[in-house]
């Protein structure tokens, strides 16, 4: 399975507007710890595989502290995907005062390698967080455009070396510390 950034005409608006809405629900009043976390799981599994992630990979705990002192919000959330996806970035940014949100989107399959996945993710959001314009003034698209490359589809889907790289440092970690917790 690859994983792929990815933007898809009519799909890709559907999704934009079930983010609006998600991003509405979710933005209400968290407990203070939660405040200061910039990734955020929308179903407990989902969270509780980031931090299962988090304790036993230095890189993906890495990724979530750059993110948290981002001005990006990034909720990850679980669909159904296409066959040859376990994840993707959506490409689209809304910005609600100071803070950007992105969507995370990873396969629904309960794919072995999902953390790894997570962090692939993760790792286009980071990208998406050192430009600061994107979300203002440049799309997430062009950003892509600028520093990846075309990847797996006709139309724009992009991939980045470090995320790629990511992926398999995250995987080599895990493999390195097995997980002690079932995370659903």
């Amino acid at each position: 399975n690859r994983t792929i950034s990815l933007r898809c005409g009519r799909a890709q608006e559907a999704v934009v507007n079930v983010f609006e809405l998600l991003l509405a629900a979710l933005t209400l009043p968290l407990p203070p710890a939660e405040q200061l976390r910039h990734v955020r799981g929308t179903e407990p599994w989902i969270a509780a595989l980031i931090d299962d992630g988090a304790a036993r990979s230095p890189t993906l705990a890495s990724l979530l502290a750059s993110l948290d002192d981002s001005d990006v919000i990034v909720y990850v959330d679980s669909q159904v995907v296409r066959e040859r996806l376990a994840g993707y970035l959506v490409h689209q940014v809304i910005v609600r005062g100071r803070f950007r949100y992105v969507w995370i989107v990873v396969s629904r399959s309960g794919n072995a390698h999902l953390i790894g996945v997570i962090a692939h993710e993760l790792q286009h959001a980071l990208e998406v967080a050192q430009a600061p314009d994107v979300g203002r003034t440049e799309r997430v698209d062009k950003l892509f455009e600028r520093i990846g490359f075309r990847w797996g589809c006709v139309r724009s889907c992009y991939e980045t070396i470090d995320a790629m790289n990511v992926e398999r440092l995250v995987r080599e970690e895990l493999r390195a510390s097995p997980s002690t917790r079932s995370t659903r």
